[in-house]
């Protein structure tokens, strides 16, 4: 592969903004990896910041999901104890309620089924 910028030139590199093969002269090093001078360094360096942020948004990602099936999981059971209270032949809302309540049971147990993904987003 040759330099974009001059293809009579080996390329050393690709910019990790741009994608397009750099030579020496072209190449700005920027933290894990090449950027091209000038043009693509800004945007490379919000690219690493991207990246090293990654961590913290799956922990808070992963905090998200936890708060979401442990709210489900206890409004599917209030909403079912509500509809058990009502009673099934005292009024019209007992059985809606119960399945509503066992909707949102449902729902929180199949979100609880997958796990969470790890640092590495896997």
């Amino acid at each position: 592969m040759n330099c974009f910028y001059h293809s009579e030139k080996a390329a050393v590199g690709i910019c990790k903004s741009c994608g397009r093969g750099l030579c020496m002269d072209c190449a700005a090093d920027i933290q894990n990896g090449l950027a091209c001078k000038d043009r693509c360094e800004e945007r490379a360096a919000r690219i690493n910041k991207i990246i090293d942020r990654n961590p913290q948004m799956i922990a808070a990602a992963n905090t998200q999901v936890l708060t979401q099936k442990i709210v489900l999981l206890l409004l599917g059971l209030v909403i079912m104890g509500l509809g058990v209270f009502v009673g099934f032949d005292r009024t019209i809302y007992g059985v809606p309620l119960i399945l509503l309540g066992v909707v949102f049971l449902v729902r929180g147990i199949l979100i609880a089924r997958y796990p969470a993904p790890d640092k590495n987003g896997k």
